[in-house]
């Protein structure tokens, strides 16, 4: 019967040592999660080494959220001890996948090379998720320890508005990853309309060089690390006046007319495994063809003969 109470017996010694063991580590998640929020505002003599680590884990703590819906489900369809000791244990395991997700994504943050806005946006999403999963557990541990089928309710409630937020989390996190077009850029036009976005504002001269040679070779190889969102080395490829004045190599990216003096050229010609060729090892080397185009452009004047990318407003 769903949400029935469970009618195995269980020695009142055991299930008050499962409460408390249950009890300790809810207030142990609830001393990290202040940790955290305390570190989201401090420096952290390691958090530069720690920070690449949050993109090894940031995928386990969305999977077992999800596990543990399912199984919630499960509960409540057929009930049973041995499965409501499984969720609450998963769900401790979520949480401190989430907190430690959280934590080194703080760090992460710190590297710099990202837009500001969408970094706040996308941390404040990941410790809206670290908060809401401490209190699904502090429910989830309570309705247990109580056997209160009201708390149950909530600890459901909570966990779904965990999934939503889980998708808002994914989105700032892909458009910080990958640019703001990686979802939409070969969507239907009503579609990115509906969701205010406009990929490329052409000028009226479609035809153009820069139109159809330069900028789909940009976008494809150079937008996701040097655009409007993400910026490494302080470098937009998207902004012809950044190219000029180089990012934090204090080098020219572009030179017109000397294709040699650009560090564009320079970067993307390095071998395969050299430690500054860009693109970056595994991101897609520019093509043999498409450095033709790109050396020829900059030979005859490197012009931007159109508007990019739309810049948030």
């Amino acid at each position: 019967m769903p949400d029935a109470p469970t009618t195995t017996e269980i020695p009142e010694e055991t299930k008050d040592t499962k409460s408390r063991g249950a009890l300790t580590a809810l207030a142990l998640m609830g001393v990290l999660a202040v940790a955290i929020s305390w570190i989201a505002g401090t420096k952290v003599e390691w958090g530069l080494f720690l920070g690449p680590l949050h993109v090894v884990v940031l995928h386990l703590p969305l999977v077992l959220l999800l596990l543990v819906a399912v199984l919630e489900v499960a509960w409540w369809r057929h009930g049973g001890e041995e499965l409501r000791r499984i969720i609450l244990w998963l769900m401790q395991l979520s949480v401190a996948s989430t907190l430690l997700t959280v934590g080194l994504g703080i760090f992460l943050s710190r590297q710099g090379g990202y837009d500001a806005q969408l970094v706040q946006t996308h941390r404040n999403y990941g410790l809206g998720v670290m908060w809401i999963s401490v209190i699904a557990l502090a429910l989830l541990t309570w309705a247990n320890h109580l056997e209160n089928l009201r708390l149950r309710y909530g600890f459901r409630a909570t966990l779904a508005g965990i999934l939503v937020l889980l998708v808002m989390v994914g989105h700032s996190g892909g458009t910080l990853t990958h640019g703001s077009q990686f979802f939409l850029k070969n969507a239907p036009p009503f579609l990115q309309s509906w969701l205010g976005k406009s990929p490329v504002v052409l000028s009226s001269d479609e035809k153009s060089r820069f139109t159809r040679d330069i900028w789909p070779i940009l976008e494809a190889r150079c937008l996701k690390c040097h655009g409007p969102e993400k910026q490494k080395g302080d470098l937009r490829v998207d902004n012809r006046e950044s190219l000029l004045a180089g990012g934090d190599s204090e080098k020219p990216a572009l030179v017109p007319g000397d294709p040699a003096s650009s560090l564009l050229i320079q970067r993307i010609l390095l071998a395969e495994n050299h430690d500054d060729v860009m693109p970056t090892k595994g991101k897609g080397r520019v093509t043999k063809e498409e450095a033709m185009k790109l050396i020829e452009w900059i030979q005859d004047g490197a012009q931007f003969t159109k508007a990019t990318t739309k810049e948030k407003e």
